[in-house]
């Protein structure tokens, strides 16, 4: 895994990969067959390159608790939030889901 653009920077904290290693053992995710390996891969990629980031909790409210800590990561870091679970989070220029911000950065 390459990410070959300086203005991609990706921020993380413990809660944000425990959040991932949860999300990636759910049932709903077998039928993808992630690969252990694989997976134990791109969290180690993410620790290499990363930047490790503890942000101060937002008001924000949010249903799933579980959602603040990447609003929050984002926030602090003045990042754009990409997620495919758009609904859970305020509705904000800074959050979009995949699509629209490779649409965002090919148009850059």
């Amino acid at each position: 895994m390459v990410i070959d653009d300086p203005n991609i920077q990706i921020c993380y904290n413990d809660k944000i990969l425990a959040e991932y290693k949860d999300v990636f053992a759910r049932d709903k995710f077998k039928k993808y067959n992630f690969d252990a390996t694989a997976f134990n891969d791109f969290i180690s990629f993410i620790k290499a390159t990363g930047f490790l980031l503890n942000p101060v909790a937002s008001s924000v409210h949010f249903a799933d608790e579980d959602d603040r800590i990447f609003y929050d990561t984002a926030k602090q870091s003045n990042a754009i939030l990409v997620t495919g679970n758009i609904k859970h989070f305020p509705k904000e220029q800074s959050v979009m889901l995949p699509d629209k911000y490779i649409q965002k950065m090919t148009v850059v």
